[in-house]
């Protein structure tokens, strides 16, 4: 591939340059050959881990997960977290401890509002499926930029941040958007921000790195699911979550707590990972919607908005990926468990590409797999192809 690449690069350069000095054929040359080095050594550290080489179940590809590839606090003194896939650790407590220890525990108050006032078991077991999937996304595939490479300024890696307060928050609302009475004494997002307290608005950040038209719809699109009697749960559980952030860093720098790092800097950060939280579950039109979403004007839904590729909106390219097409989501409702979801589907990565396969003895209908995939085909920009067992995602 690499040899084809080259041979390709070259061919081009002597076509388009047949009327150039020798000199200038040699400087084009030797600049295509650096990029083309430089973009094989990327691909080879990628390709030279043995579980991107081959497919294995998507429980062997969690298990082979280092600790410090998902847990953002493995190197700084904290107690071992367990992979809640490969222990005897409860689904909810995983969830629960990942905040707790990254003294962000505050934010778990929101447990409080929710029907039950507990985590919806199937849902945290979804949630943890799309935490681990998103971070072998991101270390086994060619799907990186700097805007995940970069270090925070006390020198922790960013993705295992962003991922984990991005992903475990995502889908805390989800139980009050399906509870009747939350809508009770709302009527806008300014009745949302009262009732739960929200004094710090994520709608007055302009984040780097995220999706103007679907911000700008945020407001009327919260509208539009009051009317359907819906609180959209991705909107307040983000609007939640930054303002909550917010107020723990302030309360750590008044307290001066120094075990772990608190700069102003983060609240950019914040914001990034609430907007994806917030946007995440917006849905872009089809056809049969635009009268309805242009009474809501949300116009620029149907004429601004052009699916996402990684580079427009990183957090929910990897979030929308996983989310859509999460295993454990899609059989859970019919009755398997995960440890048998997980065992029967395999999984494997080639550069820019994921790979699911059927397992050979697997009782899984393949076809929700493949039919979970098409719904990304609207808002992100994943080429799709498949077969009746076997699925590949290529992603831009």
């Amino acid at each position: 591939m690499i040899t084809l690449g080259i041979r390709k690069s070259v061919n081009a350069v002597a076509t388009s340059f047949v009327n150039y000095s020798s000199s200038t054929i040699v400087v084009e040359l030797e600049f295509i050959c650096l990029n083309i080095l430089d973009k094989s050594n990327k691909i080879y550290d990628i390709m030279s881990n043995p579980q991107a080489k081959k497919m294995t179940t998507v429980k062997e590809q969690i298990s082979s997960l280092k600790q410090s590839d998902w847990d953002y606090y493995a190197d700084i003194g904290n107690k071992e977290l367990k992979n809640p896939f490969t222990s005897r650790l409860s689904h909810k407590n995983f969830v629960k401890k990942y905040f707790k220890r990254s003294g962000k525990n505050d934010v778990l108050d929101f447990i409080k509002y929710m029907p039950n006032q507990e985590l919806n078991n199937n849902r945290i077991k979804h949630t943890n499926s799309i935490f681990f999937l998103g971070v072998l996304i991101y270390n086994r595939t060619n799907l990186q930029s700097d805007f995940f490479d970069n270090l925070n300024t006390a020198e922790y890696r960013r993705f295992p941040f962003l991922w984990f307060l991005t992903c475990l928050f995502h889908d805390f609302g989800f139980d009050i958007e399906k509870d009747s009475k939350a809508i009770n004494g709302i009527k806008n997002l300014s009745d949302l921000k009262n009732k739960y307290s929200i004094n710090n608005c994520l709608l007055k950040t302009k984040p780097k790195e995220t999706n103007k038209v679907l911000i700008s719809s945020i407001e009327n699109y919260f509208k539009y699911r009051l009317n359907n009697s819906k609180i959209d749960h991705g909107i307040f559980a983000g609007l939640y979550f930054y303002d909550s952030l917010l107020k723990i860093r302030k309360r750590k720098i008044l307290n001066n707590e120094t075990t772990l790092f608190w700069g102003k800097e983060l609240e950019e950060q914040y914001a990034q990972v609430a907007t994806a939280i917030c946007v995440h579950n917006i849905g872009i039109p089809e056809k049969k919607d635009f009268k309805e979403y242009k009474k809501y004007n949300l116009d620029k839904l149907i004429t601004d908005f052009k699916p996402l590729k990684f580079k427009d909106f990183p957090l929910l390219y990897i979030l929308g990926i996983v989310d859509t097409i999460d295993p454990i989501k899609t059989y859970i409702r019919f009755g398997f468990r995960p440890k048998e979801i997980l065992e029967s589907l395999e999984m494997g990565f080639n550069e820019n590409k994921v790979i699911f396969r059927n397992g050979k003895n697997s009782k899984l209908n393949f076809k929700k797999m493949i039919e979970n995939a098409d719904r990304l085909k609207n808002w992100l920009n994943v080429k799709i192809e498949h077969t009746d067992s076997e699925l590949y995602l290529i992603l831009r």
